[in-house]
Formats: C-alpha cells, structure tokens, sequence
C-alpha cells in the first residue's frame, strides 16, 4: 500500500499543471483587459449629482401635472389629450384608435385632435415641463465641462447639447403641434413608445437615466471598475479549480479539454469587457454605455453555469450507485417524461418568450433523442443487420397495410415495425408539432434548426439513412415555405446584399470586418463605433459574436476559433458513442444525452458562424461558451457535465476509477 506522503506527491503534477495553466489564464487578462480608468459612466454621473444637488435643479424632474416616476410625462401627456386610457389610445396621434376622420380637428397633419381649452392647456403645461427639464440638462452640460477635461471627451459635451437643443426648440416655440411635443417628451426621458402594443419603454443607456438615477448610474460604474480589476485572478482562480477537478477525476485528456473550454469561454468573457467599458466611445447616440451591465451579468451567468460540471462530478462521487435506478425509471416512463418536457417547452414561449422557449425546446429534443437511441438504437442496429431493407420505403409501406389488413398473423417485418411505432411514433410526432409551432407561431428559426439537426442525427441512427434523407428532403420543402415570409426574406435580402438591405446591422457589421483586416484590432481594443460615431448593433454580443471575433483577432483568427470548436465538439462526441457502444445498460441515457447536446452546439456553432458570414440567412443564435447569456452556455455545459458524469461512473479499460 502506498505510504501518506506517496500519495500526496501524486497530487503534485496536477496542482502543478493547474497552477500553471491558471497564472496563464489571469495573465492574458491582465494583458488584454481594457483599463478600467477609461470609463466613462463615473464622471457623467459625478457631473449629473453635482448639478442636480440643488432643490430647484431636483424640482427640475417632476413630471407635468404631478406625474411621478412610475408614470412618465409622455403617457400622461397622452392620456390628457387622447381623454382615453393608454389601452384604448393612439399616442403617436393624441387620439382614441377607433377615432373617425372627423376627430381630427382641423385635419392639419399632426395637430391635436378636438382642440380645446383642456388641449392647449395641457400642451403648455407639457412645454413648461420641456422648459424645466432643459434647465436639468443645462446644468449637467455646465457641470460636466468641469469633470471632463480631455478633448477626446468633447463628444459626451456635444451629445447633451444636442439633447438640450431639440428640448429647448420645442418648449420655446410659440406655436407648435401634439407630435412634437409628445415626441419631444420621449427624448427628454429616455423613453420608447410601440405603437403596435401602445407601451412604453425606459432605455438604459439613454443620458436620461442621469437625471433620474445618478447615484446608480455611478454605483453600476463603480461596480466595473471593482471587476475590472480583479478579473484577471477571478479568471485564473477559476481556471485553475476547474483544470484542477478534472485532472484529479478524469484524467490529463479531461484536463487538456477543461483548458481549452476555459480558454474559449475566457476569450468570450475578454470581448464582453471590452464593450462593458468602451461601446460608444465616440458616439453621441450611447453616451450611457448600454453594455456597463453586461460584465457583472455574464460573471453571474459563468458562476451559475460553472456549478453544473462541479456539482455533477460531486454528485457522481455521492450518489453515482444511485443513477442506474433513476435512469431505468425515466426509460420506463420516456413517454411521460418526454410530453412534460414539451408542454414546458410551448409554456415557457408563452411566458417568457423565444429565449427561454428555444433553449427548453433544444434541451426536451436532445433528452428525448437520448432516451430513444439508449432504449432502441441497438435493437434496430440488429434488426437491420438481418433485414437490410427494414426501413425502406417500400417496406415501410409493406408492413403499414400488413398492419391495417385482416390478416391473423403479421410478418416478422411487420411486427418490428409495430413495435417501434408504438415505442415512439407518437413522440416523434409531438416533437415535431413543437418545433413547427416554435417556428411558425414564435418565429423562432434558429432554435427550431437546431433542433431539427437533433432529429435528423436520431432518425439516421435508429432508421438509416434512407429515412433520414426523407426527413432532410421533407425539411427542405418547409423551408421554401418559410422563405414566403417577409421575416425570412428580409433575412435572405440581408445574407445577399447587406448594404442596400432595409435594415443597416449587416452593412455596419460589414464595414467593421472590412476596417478590421487583416490582424484585427487586438484585444481589448476593438473599435465598436466608427470615427463618424456609427455603432455596432446592439445584437453584436449576441447574434454577430463571429464578426465580433473577425475585428479583435481578424479573420483568419476568427476561423482559427471555428475549427478549434468543431474539432472540440466533434471529439467528445466521439467519446460519448464510444461510451454509449459499451453497452452499459442505464448510463447509456447519460451518453446519448451528452452526445445530443454536444451535437446541438455543434450545429449552433455552425450555423451563426456561417449566417454571420453570410453563407447562410441570420438564426439570431448566439455562439455557444462565448454570447452573451445561458442560451449560449446552457447547452454545451450540461453536454460537457453529462459526458464527465458518465466517464466518472463508467468502469472502463482506460484506468477511469470506479465511484
């Protein structure tokens, strides 16, 4: 038996090469990370406490006629005029939707509709509210002269100038009409009005939110600064931990792919940095950076994210002689399980919307297709290495009226058929009802291509690829219906001619690659607006994260990225067939699961790498380990954390210990 201090010496290379692998880490952050001194939220927001210190500046903020924060003066502004509630109001017109041609006053266009005394009093009260607020960002111009010294700042002075220039043409002018008041009224608070659903919205970035709320305008800035600066040995504790875990688990080939996940998750989170301190420099449209948030978001997202292949590795330790019973009862009641899933998929579009509905939707695919291929890949495998031709068409068609006819006894064809038809046909059916109501009722293209990805793998494995080929063809056919669509046209148009398309994300996006080439601008320098102050879409962390990566790293680092992740998303899916074709009975879930999942950030991969390129239309799919949000890490991670799962449980010929 080996003594204590043997033992402890087998700890040694792995806590060597995690150190290593973590001083590597926080050291590339160190380099790349943007100074933290280049914010500009602390001095707008200084400037902004500073101005309004004062009662009468504060005064400055009430809304008309005793509006209060909850209800901005624009949507009263409205209510007063329309005379009916927001609901039932047209506020782009000041008048009731159901309104006829004959409430329009004088017909003039943009007038207020029935003027009247109660009318003109509330358009010179909403002026006299202009007029005041305009002394608010006077004082905040004033004020901010001081604080910004630097000329390369000159730009923050001349956006609240604009500002205060349009308020104070409005709110002077002797004689002006309800559109532009009310639109005047937006401006001055930072807000969106919908037309379509009659709701208003408050913009985060807007230099609004500085009169409204400068202590957390300089309490968020002060938070950046403070991550900003220990980021670097976050990051490399982190990495360390993790190389650590799964060096001393699983292995040195689990350690190497650890780095590697870590390195590409790391390279995300440095890009997410960079806008969280320098989106919109320059720009006098983002003086409020609307990424400031995105940093702490994307830290908490990484943390909860992280705790999956930790927690599952310790799970394992505990309770791993427990999984086979849980994994028999799911396979015993698939059915169930797999209708629970789907039902929550359709509610969670419902409630929370596309983002939450499209990852659930990804998730329920890829755990039906695990609990499918583990339950009946094998079967059919033998069933078609006796009957070649089980699964052709005309067998299929063969055995369906063998099955509808009165015959006393089926052929041994028919009956396998039977009985895989009532294994799952209905589930399949079911999946495929979601996917198609995702895409066409929520308009969720990417999630539902995905995933489609997902049923093509499952239907090659259990039927051949005669089927899957049917499956593809029938696939296609609903795609050149979806392309009757003005949204996937509009997306066509925007893949093919960018620059004259309606909507100018892709023609900015393309003027970005193009300034980029060819090494990029390096880390932590990326250039998110141009000198003219065009920014980046907001969607760039997001849908555009492989343009994103074209201007920091340029193209051929952009595609370097590329290959390392198909490469990496390959390789372990490899190992998880190897583990599912050891037959292992119930683990056999946890492999095919983490093959599926693996396989749908794989696909998600490719295809936003291939829409940003334009060789494909936009998904509005983030890029797995490296987007903004879970959807962009959910997947891979839970993938990742099954794969380690299984390899921690399964006893193999590799040396992998026994729990």
């Amino acid at each position: 038996m080996p003594s204590r201090a043997t033992r402890g010496l087998a700890w040694l290379p792995a806590v060597l090469v995690a150190t290593v692998t973590g001083v590597l880490a926080g050291l590339a952050f160190w380099v790349f990370l943007p100074e933290a001194t280049e914010g500009r939220e602390r001095a707008l927001a200084q400037a902004a406490q500073k101005a309004l210190a004062g009662q009468a500046d504060r005064q400055g903020l009430q809304g008309i006629a005793g509006a209060s924060h909850s209800v901005s003066a624009a949507e009263q502004f409205c209510r007063q005029v329309s005379g009916v509630p927001l609901a039932q109001a047209d506020c782009r017109l000041g008048r009731p939707l159901r309104a006829g041609y004959e409430d329009l006053g004088s017909g003039r266009q943009g007038a207020i509709p029935n003027a009247s005394v109660a009318d003109a009093a509330a358009l010179a009260q909403a002026q006299a509210w202009l007029a005041r607020k305009s002394q608010a960002y006077a004082a905040v111009r004033d004020a901010l002269t001081e604080e910004l010294k630097e000329t390369e700042n000159s730009w923050l002075w001349a956006g609240i100038e604009q500002r205060l220039s349009r308020l104070l043409a409005v709110s002077q002018a002797p004689k002006t009409s309800y559109s532009e008041v009310f639109e005047a009224l937006l401006s001055a608070e930072g807000m969106r009005y919908d037309s379509s659903s009659g709701l208003f919205y408050s913009q985060r970035w807007d230099i609004a939110r500085l009169l409204e709320q400068p202590h957390e305008v300089r309490a968020r800035a002060e938070r950046l600064t403070f991550l900003l600066q220990w980021l670097p040995a976050g990051v490399g504790l982190t990495v360390a931990t993790l190389v650590l875990v799964f060096l001393l688990l699983l292995g040195g080939v689990a350690g190497f792919i650890t780095a590697v996940v870590s390195s590409i998750g790391a390279l995300g989170l440095l890009v997410v940095a960079d806008a969280s301190l320098r989106f919109g420099q320059g720009s006098p449209v983002y003086l409020l950076n609307p990424f400031s948030y995105a940093l702490e978001r994307q830290l908490q997202v990484f943390a909860g994210v992280l705790l999956l292949p930790i927690g599952g590795l310790l799970a394992a330790r505990l309770w791993g002689h427990r999984l086979g019973p849980v994994l028999q009862v799911m396979r015993r009641w698939q059915g169930l399980v797999v209708v629970i899933s789907l039902i929550a998929t359709t509610a969670l579009y419902g409630l929370l919307g596309p983002a939450a509905g499209s990852e659930a939707l990804k998730l329920s695919v890829c755990l039906f297709a695990g609990l499918t291929t583990a339950g009946y890949a094998r079967q059919t495998f033998l069933a078609r290495k006796v009957l070649p031709d089980l699964f052709s068409l005309r067998s299929l068609g063969a055995s369906l009226a063998e099955l509808f006819s009165s015959a006393s006894e089926s052929s041994a064809r028919a009956a396998i058929h039977a009985s895989l038809f009532r294994a799952y046909l209905g589930l399949l059916i079911l999946g495929l009802g979601t996917m198609a109501s995702a895409a066409l009722i929520f308009s969720d293209f990417g999630g539902t291509l995905v995933s489609a990805v997902v049923f093509t793998a499952l239907i090659f494995i259990l039927f051949g690829l005669r089927l899957a080929l049917v499956f593809l063809t029938v696939g296609g056919l609903t795609a050149g219906l979806a392309l009757l669509t003005d949204k996937v046209q509009g997306r066509v148009q925007l893949m093919l001619d960018p620059m004259t398309a309606s909507v100018s994300d892709f023609a900015r996006l393309v003027k970005f690659s193009e300034a980029a080439q060819p090494l990029g601008f390096g880390l932590g320098s990326v250039r998110w607006c141009s000198f003219e102050g065009a920014c980046l879409p907001i969607q760039a962390l997001s849908d555009y994260f492989p343009v994103l990566l074209s201007g920091a790293l340029g193209f051929y680092g952009a595609l370097a990225v590329f290959f390392i992740l198909v490469a990496l998303y390959i390789g372990l899916m490899a190992r998880a067939v190897l583990g599912l074709a050891s037959g292992l009975g119930a683990i056999s879930v946890v492999y095919a699961s983490a093959f599926f999942l693996l396989l749908a950030a794989l696909s998600q991969t490719v295809i936003t790498y291939f829409g940003n390129w334009r060789l494909a239309p936009l998904t509005g799919l983030g890029l797995p380990l490296m987007s903004m949000g879970w959807s962009s890490l959910l997947a891979v991670v839970l993938g990742l954390s099954l794969l380690a799962v299984a390899l921690r449980i399964t006893p193999s010929a590799e040396g992998l210990r026994r729990v």
